[in-house]
């Protein structure tokens, strides 16, 4: 059964599958890390097997995504711009999203969620808490 909330349809149980809060790192980079379990048991499992090659191989292959900001229901913001990499070291993943980071003014310490959406294969991204400016 679905619901809707503004135009995004979401399931009756909540949806989010990775509430962090933005580092330092992931501020300068403009990513948002995503970890190797989370990867494999929330998106990887949905993809093609050659989309999952090509991004596990690392070394700059990477993975074109869609991604929507649906911090404001009446105002949602697609980035074509977001993909999916390999980070150099550790087992880990980016999803780099440079306009995400510009057009939201993500900071340090900003609280989010995101899960990748199986049914319309986009990550879905949400703003819960704005940190204070200090």
């Amino acid at each position: 059964m679905k619901t809707t909330t503004g135009s995004y349809p979401v399931g009756v149980q909540a949806p989010w599958k990775l509430k962090k809060v933005v580092s330092p790192d992931e501020k300068f980079a403009k990513i948002l890390l995503l970890p190797f379990a989370f990867v494999f048991q929330h998106i990887f499992r949905y993809w093609m097997e050659e989309m999952v090659e090509l991004v596990m191989k690392g070394g700059g292959n990477r993975q074109c995504v869609r991604l929507i900001d649906v911090t404001e229901e009446n105002h949602q913001i697609n980035d074509t711009g977001a993909y999916v990499e390999k980070k150099i070291t550790g087992e880990d993943y980016a999803l780099v999203c440079e306009r995400l980071f510009r057009n939201r003014g993500l900071s340090v310490g900003d609280e989010i969620e995101l899960y990748w959406d199986t049914e319309f294969h986009k990550f879905i991204f949400k703003l819960i808490k704005k940190c204070p400016v200090l």
